[in-house]
């Protein structure tokens, strides 16, 4: 299977780079190996964490049409047990709508493949209403979405349900009827603690490979647990994969 996954979520600062970091640390933690492709040019985090990791790293201007076709031949092209992790930019989701037809023909066209977007989510309406335009272009494509509640954005937030918005939200209904959504959580992390891990990989903390403190290094440990455990469907989708080419 090849696996192609996107995250986004067109409002800046929802949280989409660390999102596609943190299902990078998953995977890799899970022994796979993705090709990680940064395409926010303005951050590159995702290039500076990952190349550390020894994980094939490139980046690419969304903006360009040659750009995405180049990308698109390469996923194309791509062994069956690929996996590609995109970091897109603030507002890509008018780049996919303008690009879902080429979707539309390499999930038609590409045996095998899987393709997943992951929405992340702050706590107000601007960024579901970009969702319900993204998958309004989507309709017809064979896709799989994770909507992720950023749970640091709503760290100061004393409502009882910080995400009341997307919980009543048609989309949200329309997604679930469908059976085709996955909902999850990246939590609050406190920005000393990320700060303390810096651009390095969260294995490397964790082993102690890195220099760290006790607290910071306890913190990820916990926050880590819950990372995996809510985008094991990611890891899933891979080992299914895995076993059915082995029978």
């Amino acid at each position: 299977m090849t696996h192609m996954i996107i995250s986004t979520g067109d409002k800046g600062g929802a949280g989409k780079t660390m999102t596609a970091r943190m299902i990078g640390e998953v995977l890799h933690s899970a022994g796979l190996a993705p090709h990680f492709i940064d395409c926010d040019m303005a951050n590159s985090d995702t290039l500076a964490t990952f190349s550390e990791q020894g994980c094939p790293v490139s980046s690419i201007d969304v903006r360009d049409p040659g750009a995405i076709d180049r990308l698109m031949q390469a996923v194309f092209d791509a062994d069956d047990n690929a996996i590609f992790v995109l970091d897109m930019p603030a507002g890509a989701g008018e780049y996919l709508a303008k690009e879902a037809e080429m979707f539309q023909m390499l999930v038609a066209e590409k045996e095998n493949l899987t393709l997943d977007i992951v929405w992340t989510l702050n706590i107000d309406q601007r960024g579901i209403d970009q969702l319900g335009d993204t998958l309004a272009a989507f309709d017809g494509i064979p896709a799989n979405f994770t909507v992720v509640k950023n749970h640091y954005h709503a760290q100061d937030d004393n409502r009882p349900d910080p995400f009341t918005l997307w919980h009543s939200a048609p989309i949200r209904k329309k997604l679930q009827k469908a059976g085709n959504l996955t909902e999850s959580e990246l939590p609050n992390i406190r920005v000393q603690v990320l700060h303390g891990l810096g651009n390095n990989p969260i294995h490397k903390a964790l082993n102690k490979e890195i220099e760290m403190d006790f607290m910071t290094r306890a913190r990820w440990s916990g926050l880590f647990k819950q990372i995996k455990g809510n985008f094991s469907h990611l890891i899933a989708a891979e080992t299914e994969a895995e076993n059915s080419e082995a029978e």
